[in-house]
């Protein structure tokens, strides 16, 4: 790969313009695409990995198989800049393995999802989960640079003012009453389902946060007494269109506003769409009946391996699955015009090749929690087709670990940057979005109040039904 430098002669991480783009600093060394000029190879870097992360902090199980990350922090070797080979508006072509291109790739802090088919696992991830925040805190406690100032006014910002842009309240069963009560106090959020055992109740949270408080009464009954995944869905549609259509309605969003519905790359393996092609017909059904739903969290992760419900490995990364199942919700959600939300970790080589070879591609692309490089992003933005589809979001409880955080945010542009929570409970949800408000104020030298204002119309911007 020529790594898209000498053709514009533009610095995109140095060394560009000479028919050769630079190897990017993987840990100091050469590159690993020498290939006679074409990558000239002089890493930046001087080896040094900044950031011991929370390593080796998540083991969750739940009774239908749970991905592991080991080593929660991966971050990104000095000099990791120069991978990502943009060159004057092409798409990115690394030129480095995925490792120099992560700063820190991993959600593993937030991210102990659960089916929610049986209360045991319920119970079980919901105790993992809270083991692994009160780690998370005490990390993002130690690196957060937010001053007391920026930490002050965001406390003050009324709640009604923030958008949780991706979340998994839905699954801590425990805490549904809070959980609607916090996402009807902000302007949104974003109910992010995992696998299809809990579209339901992702579907669920999503209408009785958006509908009117009839209406929300109304969806939580049919929830408990609907025993069917069709039935609650066009249920739910059916009482948001009501309360969102009548005079004196609290809000007017279509059915399946703040709601994303697909299968993440952590439960591929439970469901490969070679010898099971079920889900992924159902998922169009359900789309189709909530207009405004997106697709996700979909996306690719090398680190994650099958596990059972006592936390043991029960098989080898089936990475080739993952591909296969992001590859057809991908082409579901371009199909159907929806936005994706994105989980990418150890795979920006490989999701930035699968994007740049699309014909076509979603509306909107939501890189969650996002992980990589200021350069790699770069790259995404400057893509001919797509750059301008590319939105990335920021949580504390991931993001917060790395040191180069501040710097991939003001790489960010304005109107392409959203805050998340990405928790599984709603408890410490809303001091979350806080941190992160302040931390992005302070590194995008913004107030807070603009902070809060631009993330949150960006979110909305995001999530709307019409295409923009």
């Amino acid at each position: 790969r020529d790594g898209g430098g000498g053709r514009d002669g533009v610095s995109g991480g140095g060394g560009w313009g000479e028919g050769g783009g630079n190897g990017g600093g993987n840990d100091g060394g050469d590159s690993n695409h020498k290939g006679g000029g074409n990558d000239k190879g002089e890493g930046r870097g001087e080896g040094e990995r900044i950031g011991d992360g929370v390593s080796g902090m998540l083991k969750a199980a739940s009774a239908t198989g749970v991905a592991v990350v080991v080593g929660a922090e991966e971050p990104e070797p000095s000099g990791g800049a120069g991978a990502a080979g943009v060159s004057g508006g092409d798409e990115p072509t690394p030129s480095a393995p995925d490792d120099a291109l992560e700063a820190n790739d991993s959600e593993g802090a937030s991210a102990a999802f659960t089916s929610t088919t049986t209360a045991a696992a319920a119970r079980t991830a919901t105790a993992v989960v809270e083991a692994v925040l009160v780690e998370a805190a005490a990390a993002v406690a130690s690196t957060s640079a937010s001053s007391s100032v920026a930490a002050a006014a965001a406390a003050a910002v009324p709640a009604h003012e923030l958008f949780d842009a991706h979340c998994h309240w839905h699954l801590n069963s425990n805490s549904s009453a809070f959980t609607v009560s916090l996402a009807r106090s902000l302007s949104g959020a974003a109910f992010t389902s995992t696998q299809p055992p809990d579209w339901t109740a992702a579907v669920a949270a999503a209408a009785a946060a958006t509908a009117t408080a009839a209406a929300a009464t109304a969806c939580a009954a049919t929830a408990s007494s609907t025993t069917t995944p069709n039935g609650l869905i066009a249920a739910a549609a059916t009482d948001i269109v009501a309360a969102t259509s009548g005079d004196g309605a609290e809000e007017r969003r279509p059915p399946g506003f703040g709601l994303a519905l697909g299968l993440h790359p952590w439960w591929a393996h439970l469901h490969p769409v070679r010898t099971d092609p079920v889900w992924l017909e159902t998922l169009r059904s359900h789309l189709l009946a909530l207009p405004a739903a997106i697709v996700g969290e979909i996306g690719l992760d090398r680190v994650a391996v099958p596990m059972d419900d006592a936390g043991q490995k029960t098989g080898e990364p089936d990475y080739q699955n993952q591909l296969e199942c992001f590859h057809a919700q991908l082409a579901l959600a371009a199909e159907l015009e929806r936005p994706i939300a994105m989980h990418c970790v150890k795979a920006y080589g490989d999701v930035g090749d699968i994007f740049r070879a699309r014909e076509t591609m979603p509306p909107r692309v939501l890189m969650h929690s996002y992980g990589g490089t200021a350069a790699f992003l770069v790259g995404l933005t400057r893509m001919k087709r797509w750059g301008a589809r590319f939105y990335f979001g920021f949580s504390a409880v991931v993001n917060l670990r790395s040191p180069k955080t501040a710097a991939v945010i003001r790489a960010v542009p304005a109107d392409r940057l959203v805050i998340e929570s990405d928790l599984v409970s709603p408890h410490g949800a809303e001091a979350d979005l806080r941190t992160m408000l302040a931390f992005v104020a302070e590194a995008r030298g913004w107030s807070v109040a603009d902070a809060a204002r631009i993330t949150r119309e960006n979110a909305h911007r995001f999530y709307a039904a019409q295409h923009t």
